[in-house]
């Protein structure tokens, strides 16, 4: 496999309080999501870590710091 393409959604939270915690829980939420906005990108192999802007960039140097992995690529597809 030469490319991982990621897809996220927008997510929207709602949720309410269960004050007197008749329940069983003091607080619920239902959660929703929708096609735009959205966030696509690639992560293809390379050699170092490279990234194809700014938002991209982050993204690679956060990885590479967190995982200690290099030889990657971020393309951002869309951003919407």
């Amino acid at each position: 496999m030469n490319c991982v393409r990621v897809v996220a959604p927008a997510h929207l939270h709602a949720g309410n309080f269960d004050l007197n915690g008749g329940l069983g829980r003091l607080y619920g939420t239902v959660g929703f999501t929708f096609d735009y906005p959205k966030l696509v990108i690639d992560v293809e192999k390379a050699v170092g870590v490279e990234a194809s802007n700014i938002l991209a960039e982050r993204f690679a140097r956060a990885v590479a710091q967190s995982f200690g992995v290099t030889g990657f690529r971020v393309v951002v597809r869309e951003f919407s």
